[in-house]
This record gives C-alpha cells, sequence and structure tokens, in this order.
C-alpha cells in the first residue's frame, strides 16, 4: 500500500504543468526556410489527449528539428521509396498499430492524474479547517503529510470513478462470455471477489477456479493457462498466448485484476468519441521512426557495425570494477561481459548518431527567432 501511495504522489508531480504556455502561431526555430511554431512542434510530437503541448515546447525544440532533418535526410535521399523500405513498413503494421493504442491508452491516464491532481489540491484554508475541527495544532510537517494524504485520497477515488465509467462503455469478455459492467465495478470499489467478477471468470477460464496467485508454483500454472484465453475488450480481440502480450499476461497471472486492463479500456473508450486527425499524426510519428531505423541500417549507424576490442573491454570493466564483479555473481562471467560490451556498443553508436546529426544540423540553415 505505502509503495502505491508513494507512486500516486510521484505521478501528480510529474503532471502538473512545469513550463509556461506558448501560443500555436508561435514560431521557435525556422530551418532550411521551414517554420518551427508550436502547433508544427506538436504535430510532429503529437499526444492525442493534449497532455504535453503547449507547456513542453521547449523540452521538445531541439529534438524535434534531430528528428526533422535526419527525416528530410532520408526523403531527399529516396530511402523512403525503397522496396526494402516498403516491405519493411508492411511488417510492422502490427507494432505501429499496437503503439497507436498503447499512447492512447497511456495519453489518457496522464492526463486524468493531471485534471485529478489539479482538481483535488489542498489550500491552507481547507487544511485549517480540518485541523480546527479535529482539536489539533500540527506541525508544518504534519500539515503538508495531510495535505498530501487528502489529495492522494481525491487521486485515488477519481482514478476509481474514471476506470467505472468505461465499464459503462466498453464491454469485456473473456472467451466471449461477457462479464457485467456491475460486476466489474464492484470488483474494483469494493477489492472484493465474487462469482461471475473478471477476477472469478478469469482463473475459471484459465483453468483454476480457486487459484491462490502469491505461491509462485500456481501462479505459473495459471500464466500457462492464460495462454488458451482471449479476451475482448470493445472492438478489440486480445489472445493472451501471442508473445505480443506477455506482459500484460504475466500481469494478469500476478493478480488477476481488472486493473491490468486499464490502458486498454482506456483506449477503446477513446476510440469511440476521439478526433482522429491527431491519431493519423501519431501513426506518422512512428512510420518516421521506422524510417529513421531503416536509413541507420543503411549508412552502418546501427550495433552491428560497432566492433569494441578485448582492451577497449577490458578498460571499461576495470573502470566499473564493482559494478561488473556485481554482474557477475549474478549472471556469470559470459553474460557479465556480453552485458558490458553492449554498453560500450550502444555508447558508440549513439555518439556515431550524435555526429551524423550534427554534420545535418552544421548543412542546414537554422535560425532562432
Amino acid at each position: 500500500m505505502k509503495n502505491h501511495l508513494l507512486t500516486i504522489v510521484f505521478l501528480i508531480s510529474i503532471s502538473l504543468p512545469q513550463l509556461s504556455t506558448a501560443g500555436d502561431n508561435d514560431v521557435h526555430a525556422v530551418i532550411n526556410g521551414v517554420e518551427f511554431s508550436t502547433a508544427f512542434i506538436v504535430q510532429r510530437n503529437p499526444s492525442p489527449l493534449h497532455y504535453w503541448p503547449k507547456s513542453a515546447v521547449s523540452k521538445k525544440l531541439e529534438i524535434t528539428i534531430d528528428d526533422w532533418l535526419v527525416h528530410q535526410h532520408a526523403v531527399e535521399g529516396g530511402y523512403d521509396k525503397e522496396p526494402e523500405f516498403q516491405q519493411l513498413l508492411a511488417e510492422q503494421e502490427s507494432y505501429i498499430a499496437n503503439k497507436v493504442r498503447e499512447a492512447l491508452g497511456r495519453d489518457y491516464w496522464a492526463n486524468a492524474y493531471r485534471e485529478d491532481s489539479t482538481q483535488g489540491r489542498v489550500t491552507d484554508s481547507a487544511l485549517d479547517a480540518f485541523f480546527t475541527k479535529i482539536d489539533a495544532t500540527p506541525t508544518a510537517q504534519e500539515r503538508e503529510n495531510m495535505r498530501t494524504q487528502i489529495l492522494v485520497r481525491h487521486v485515488r477515488r477519481q482514478q476509481t470513478r474514471r476506470l467505472q465509467a468505461t465499464f459503462e462503455k466498453v464491454p469485456v469478455s473473456i472467451n466471449d462470455k461477457l462479464v457485467p459492467a456491475a460486476k466489474l465495478s464492484s470488483e474494483i470499489e469494493r477489492k472484493t471477489k465474487e462469482e461471475g467478477d473478471f477476477h472469478s471468470t478469469l482463473l475459471a477460464a484459465a483453468g483454476f477456479p480457486d487459484a491462490v496467485l502469491h505461491d509462485p508454483g500456481v501462479r505459473a500454472k495459471v500464466e500457462a493457462g492464460l495462454k488458451t484465453i482471449t479476451l475482448t475488450v470493445g472492438s478489440q480481440k486480445i489472445d493472451l498466448g501471442d508473445p505480443a502480450h506477455d506482459k500484460l499476461r504475466d500481469s494478469l497471472s500476478v493478480a488477476a485484476n481488472i486493473n491490468s486492463m486499464r490502458n486498454i479500456l482506456a483506449t477503446e473508450m477513446v476510440l469511440q468519441t476521439h478526433d482522429h486527425a491527431e491519431i493519423k499524426d501519431l501513426r506518422s510519428q512512428l512510420i518516421r521512426q521506422v524510417l529513421r531505423g531503416y536509413l541507420y541500417q543503411q549508412i552502418g549507424l546501427v550495433a552491428e557495425t560497432i566492433d569494441i576490442s578485448e582492451d577497449e573491454l577490458s578498460s571499461f570493466i576495470e573502470q566499473n570494477s564493482k559494478k561488473f564483479q556485481k554482474a557477475r555473481d549474478q549472471d556469470g562471467e559470459e553474460h557479465a561481459r556480453k552485458a558490458a560490451a553492449d554498453i560500450l556498443v550502444d555508447r558508440e553508436m549513439k555518439a556515431a548518431r550524435r555526429v551524423f546529426i550534427d554534420s545535418l544540423r552544421e548543412a542546414a540553415e537554422i535560425e532562432y527567432p
């Protein structure tokens, strides 16, 4: 419970606006004659539910310039028209669709945290009234602790209500057996288990209706049983035997809790109501990422082209001897050395890509108003 509260407090803290708002038409840079306005930067870094737009433009400007220059280089070089890239793009279609869905659910809850934490802020006068009512004289630290507790309770209540709202709009079925929305709502609000709810229906479908999931041995058997299950959430069918859903299946094997489905439920609800124009922007961004990866592969800026000498590896291990010793004790010599080599390869690859991007910047006309 304590860790859960700390997580909520952390999410509240990062969800509050950090930067001043910029206007849609404000121009932050001009690159080769192209104006990087607030609207342009938001479009290149879409967040369908407006989690970051306008307030975080200054954080996104430089990386947007870098990405734009790389993309222009790829397009001007005709890499996007090559048959190999077109084939890769077709193969990545499922990945792109899944990432769009993930972003919708993630953005919904991120935006919800921001709204709920803003609405639930506790004023000094409200705290004064609370302590007067209970006839207490708190220290400064006790006041702040109570402020946080009240805020956390508010956010948790609102998050529960939001999740319950998704049940009314998005049907959930387990192997085509519908779980009533009323059962789902009761399950998360009262945290009780009863016949016909998500928990019991899922475990029964897995073949272990009376499973005690805190037992690792039982949990492993349940996870195997979950691979035979197909969940239907709104318009989405989820085959839990598909490796693409390993993370979800693992989460369900730990608690068989409907909360594991919160992102998927939010996604389905958003798809019913949201303007799809920005979803198109998100898809375009993911396609640009695939093209960037293809470009790097073609020009040799990938891990496979980087060789680390034994001297370099030995020197790195010596400089990080404590971490290496710990890794070796846990995973063995061979695995520890490979992990160390991977770190070096990643560093060199990022450095090489930075040199490439800097060369594009040097060749470009960049103006900051």
